[in-house]
């Protein structure tokens, strides 16, 4: 289920292009029977551009970037199990929060509360869909992911002001290289990678 290019190096698996930039996107050479990470690109979701990584060298998938703030979403269920073989199926306890969801269905005495930590969601990947930027989101607890395309409601641009400023440049000229081989109208994509 992975995606190559011509030289046989992993760029990802189905919609997750774990090990490429959305500016490298244009200048891949796929291989047979892989998704073309140009041509398909509103259907994917590409890693984001961190610091450390190089154009250069091939780079370890990196760690996604927890979120300070919490954007308001349904959740899923969290699952736990006694010693004795009890299954205990509970809603997220981060959905807990919101007025009229999961506290309301949780038994007399069973309270779901965060005790230290961090952020509970993380930001997974960048990509455009339909020409738009987007990004893909996933709670921490109950690993429930969803997209976030920028538009009129402010929730992209409420989450990308919780970014460091560092990473929010880097991610903003990810979309500028994309829109710029994009709008090359009657042309083709650059001269691709081996």
């Amino acid at each position: 289920m992975g995606e190559y290019d011509a030289n046989g190096n992993k760029l990802g698996t189905c919609e997750m292009m774990y090990y490429l930039r959305l500016s490298d996107a244009p200048m891949v050479r796929v291989a047979p029977h892989s998704l073309d990470p140009w041509k398909d690109r509103n259907v994917l979701w590409f890693r984001l551009p961190m610091a450390e990584a190089t154009r250069d060298e091939p780079v370890e998938y990196a760690a996604p970037v927890t979120l300070p703030d919490e954007p308001e979403i349904g959740h899923g269920t969290l699952s736990a199990r006694t010693a004795s073989g009890i299954q205990i199926n509970f809603p997220c306890s981060l959905e807990t929060r919101h007025p009229g969801l999961g506290a309301a269905q949780l038994a007399p005495g069973i309270h779901a509360f965060r005790n230290g930590g961090t952020g509970g969601y993380d930001l997974r990947m960048m990509g455009v869909r339909d020409g738009r930027r987007a990004i893909l989101v996933r709670c921490r607890d109950c690993g429930r992911g969803w997209s976030i395309v920028d538009g009129p409601d402010g929730e992209f641009a409420a989450v990308l002001a919780t970014l460091p400023a560092d990473l929010l440049k880097r991610m903003g000229a990810e979309w500028t290289a994309e829109a710029a081989f994009a709008g090359r109208s009657g042309q083709a994509a650059p001269a691709r990678l081996a």
